[in-house]
């Protein structure tokens, strides 16, 4: 890409950068939808070597300088504008986005909790622990260690810094689904998904399972009845739904816009097909995940 030339990035640098995000194929788009969060947590784990490994030695490593680290910060800032101006948008009035500012390595949550040396009685104390088959997807049976308050502090900023205020009460995630999400999308590189069966406003006071009934043919030209997890109707649904949009603002994972075009589309099939709840949301959750 010309815009790593304009930057100064070193091929070497590009290479490691590269071993932890994947391959960008030279295309410039598929470096700017990463995250800041992913860019910066790439920058402080990328490592270039000096000295090769022999068989008397392992290689001899170094982090990036912070000169290579601005490199990476200043391409991926280019990238993003780039896609800004795709999209529409000004290249001049375009906000530009600093890697990390507020940021440090060790503000991001780990999978699992640092190990502890065993009590007196033989047990291992352990900090409090997020199962994420309780936050984000009852299939999901990761343990996550709650993210530092600095980092959750930078979520709720970048919320504020968009729109201007804070979140609604009924649409602000709480710590945990936070947690739990940006761990999947920013740690794991999965898909921004939500179980809106358990993802609800107000976490822990009024979490519980939601269910719904749905219609499957029995083969035979009639349905069989089938009680699944998810939510009961379109506006239980918008409810979950706007707390994730609000989580993905914060974390900036997807565009303000993407959602809207997502909700009208949804919101267009409820209308047309009321009765067929029980497909609308099946597909949307299958699409989503």
């Amino acid at each position: 890409m010309q815009i790593l030339k304009f930057a100064g990035w070193d091929g070497n640098v590009w290479t490691a950068i590269e071993n932890l995000i994947g391959n960008c194929q030279n295309v410039a788009r598929n470096l700017s939808f990463l995250p800041g969060a992913v860019i910066f947590e790439t920058i402080s784990k990328a490592t270039l070597e000096i000295t090769p490994a022999s068989s008397s030695a392992p290689a001899v490593t170094r982090n990036l300088s912070p000169v290579e680290a601005g490199q990476v910060g200043l391409a991926w800032r280019i990238t993003r504008r780039i896609a800004g101006k795709a999209s529409g948008k000004f290249w001049g009035t375009y906000p530009d986005e600093l890697v990390g500012a507020t940021m440090t390595p060790t503000s991001l949550p780990t999978i699992l909790p640092t190990p502890t040396m065993p009590s007196a009685n033989g047990s291992t104390p352990q900090g409090r622990q997020i199962k994420a088959a309780l936050v984000i997807d009852q299939l999901d049976e990761g343990i996550l260690s709650p993210a530092d308050p600095s980092l959750v502090q930078t979520w709720h900023d970048s919320y504020q810094a968009e729109k201007k205020a804070e979140p609604p009460p009924a649409r602000e995630p709480t710590e945990n689904q936070l947690t739990a999400l940006h761990h999947r999308v920013v740690v794991a590189h999965r898909t921004p998904y939500v179980d809106l069966s358990i993802w609800d406003p107000y976490g822990r006071k009024v979490h519980k399972r939601n269910r719904f009934r749905n219609w499957i043919p029995d083969g035979e030209g009639g349905y069989l009845s089938q009680e699944i997890p998810g939510p009961e109707n379109y506006q239980v649904w918008l409810i979950g739904w706007r707390v994730f949009t609000t989580a993905c603002v914060m974390l900036r994972i997807v565009s303000t816009s993407a959602f809207e075009a997502y909700e009208t589309r949804i919101e267009k099939l409820v209308r047309l097909w009321g009765d067929a709840w029980h497909f609308i949301y099946t597909t949307d959750d299958h699409m989503r995940a």
